[in-house]
């Protein structure tokens, strides 16, 4: 999802995706966002701070943003965060597992995640994706 602007900025800027679990390259494990938020900040930690850490998370990846700068708003200097559920929902609770039911299946759809992907990331990124075996 990344990858044009990891491209664009690697020359300048020292630029890492990590990948949630079930997704990428890494492999399909129990997920939370608090969890993810702790191994990326153990990934900044283990790689050190000499420069600024600016940190761009995009929906799911907003709200791991997000908490991290809660746990740890001095480690992170600039953030952008789009798309993120920044409020809770009061009735959240009682609709995830309904809403989560209804849509997991869709999660396993190859045609559902090419509509997606070609909605973010483009036709030739896309094509390029599509293209490579999978794993």
């Amino acid at each position: 999802m990344w990858e044009r602007q990891m491209q664009y900025f690697k020359s300048n800027y020292h630029c890492i995706a990590p990948d949630l679990p079930g997704h990428g390259l890494s492999e399909s494990t129990s997920f939370s966002i608090h969890d993810s938020a702790i191994d990326v900040i153990d990934l900044i930690q283990s790689i050190g701070r000499d420069k600024p850490v600016i940190m761009v998370g995009f929906s799911l990846g907003a709200q791991i943003v997000m908490e991290i700068l809660s746990l740890e708003s001095d480690m992170i200097d600039y953030a952008i965060i789009n798309s993120a559920l920044c409020r809770p929902i009061s009735y959240a609770n009682k609709i995830i597992e309904p809403v989560i039911r209804l849509t997991h299946g869709l999660t396993r759809n190859r045609y559902f995640a090419k509509l997606q992907a070609r909605q973010t990331l483009g036709k030739p990124c896309l094509r390029r994706i599509m293209q490579k075996p999978a794993k």
